[in-house]
């Protein structure tokens, strides 16, 4: 009876307080990390707090000015949130335009392996112009037969 008596609007706006957290948590890597805040992953948290929604596709990106005093986007912030924050609701995961070193990959990696203590959902990966290189493209070759990536999307 507990169960029929919850409603779907009753849950969520727990997941409004869980992107907030999110974003909370984001910002404050992004600081310590000396990143900009991606504007992509900003406006996207807002409108899934807006609508009460999942934050599903998660897309980085780099802030189109980019200067001194705002440095460029950088992958590790978002990747330790997903972490931290243990976001289980995500399904595509998608880096547009940012660097990605080695140890980025090998992270990356780690987190999409289902052997892990916390299985990350995500289905779709999409690595576009990140400047990767065959060790990095090797690394994540072996970690997609242990992932639920359905669809690999790489560039460049």
């Amino acid at each position: 009876k507990k169960k029929k008596g919850k409603s779907k609007k009753g849950s969520l706006p727990d997941v409004a307080i869980l992107l907030k957290k999110f974003m909370k948590t984001y910002e404050k890597h992004c600081a310590q990390a000396q990143s900009s805040v991606s504007p992509t992953i900003k406006q996207g948290l807002q409108k899934c707090i807006e609508r009460e929604e999942p934050f599903r596709r998660i897309i980085l990106t780099c802030p189109e000015v980019v200067s001194e005093v705002s440095p460029p986007a950088h992958f590790k912030p978002l990747l330790m949130t997903i972490r931290d924050e243990r976001y289980m609701l995500g399904k595509e995961l998608c880096i547009w335009n940012i660097p990605l070193n080695n140890q980025d990959i090998a992270d990356l990696s780690i987190v999409l392996e289902l052997r892990g203590r916390t299985v990350y959902p995500f289905s779709k990966l999409e690595l576009m112009d990140c400047a990767i290189d065959v060790w990095s493209v090797e690394r994540l070759g072996k970690a997609t037969s242990f992932s639920n990536l359905t669809i690999i999307v790489l560039d460049y």
